[in-house]
């Protein structure tokens, strides 16, 4: 997709601007002007990315800190460039000898660390695996007390002005009106899990997962009133998410009526759609996931 990159960057900005205030922190931005003003990449993927590494500066950075996001034109040749990006913060740092490990699934910098500041660990194993599949690198400077600086390269084509570029200003979204709220999150496919739970990561959410349409079923059985919105995948084994979204309706219960149920499925055409619709679920969200989609409709449905 083509897209304007400094709008872009405006865009997941403003994801994490409200968690900042909340802390009290600045936030300094260090746009290349070099940088061609369209390009042609997985802006979706990308900012994934992004927003996991402010998230997590956020996190790990005291109350008045300081958070630096800059970005800068690598090289630039035939129709294609290198952009890198930096993340820096003055959050508490890293042990040495750690920096590595922080890139594979399931690691933090140490349990101390987790409890105090909460978190998945799974972001960065996930960011590296997009950076990657981009052409990139993904790589970490840091000192003890001092801070830290996230800095990744992905390889993007300079636009045209042939493709769609979105003009829409950035939407300030309060990731704490879902604070204390519960969702089941129904999918087969682990790193598809490590996305959700990444991208809600700093919203207050409490995750549930189930592996297939059975477990999500016998899950909500189970307790009905823990849950406030099932996410579900369409496509799964034992059970897909159509049978299971009927399952759910089918019971005696009055939050199994009510529950919002919303489908995640890489088919958004009409005909898929209008079966998400007859199977009892309210609503959709396309695969890849977007995370300001994703947002949306969690606001949508937990906040009416």
């Amino acid at each position: 997709m083509e897209f304007n990159f400094e709008q872009f960057v405006e865009k997941v900005i403003s994801v994490v601007e409200p968690l900042m205030s909340e802390k009290n922190q600045k936030l300094a931005l260090d746009l290349d002007p070099n940088i061609p003003k369209l390009v042609l990449g997985d802006d979706l993927r990308l900012a994934q990315v992004m927003t996991n590494l402010l998230s997590n500066a956020v996190k790990f950075t005291p109350n008045g800190g300081d958070i630096t996001l800059a970005t800068r034109l690598v090289e630039e040749a035939d129709g294609s460039c290198v952009i890198q990006v930096e993340v820096i913060d003055t959050g508490i740092g890293i042990e040495p000898g750690t920096e590595a490990r922080l890139f594979n699934p399931f690691v933090q910098a140490d349990s101390g660390t987790s409890r105090k500041y909460g978190g998945t660990g799974l972001g960065l194993p996930i960011s590296k695996r997009i950076v990657e599949m981009m052409g990139g690198n993904i790589w970490l400077e840091s000192v003890v007390g001092e801070g830290s600086r996230f800095s990744f390269t992905i390889r993007v084509d300079c636009g045209d002005g042939s493709g769609k570029v979105p003009e829409n200003k950035p939407v300030k979204t309060d990731l704490k009106c879902f604070e204390g709220r519960r969702v089941l999150l129904a999918e087969d496919v682990e790193i598809n899990r490590e996305i959700v739970v990444g991208l809600l990561e700093m919203s207050g959410l409490k995750i549930e997962c189930a592996v297939n349409g059975l477990d999500a079923v016998n899950m909500f059985s189970a307790w009905p009133e823990r849950y406030d919105l099932i996410l579900m995948d369409v496509q799964m084994p034992e059970m897909d998410g159509y049978k299971a979204a009927r399952k759910i309706r089918e019971m005696d219960s009055p939050k199994a009526r009510d529950i919002p149920i919303v489908a995640l499925t890489a088919n958004v055409f009409k005909d898929n759609v209008s079966q998400c619709i007859e199977a009892g679920m309210n609503d959709h969200i396309g695969k890849p996931i977007n995370y300001e989609s994703l947002v949306e409709k969690l606001q949508i449905h937990l906040t009416r």
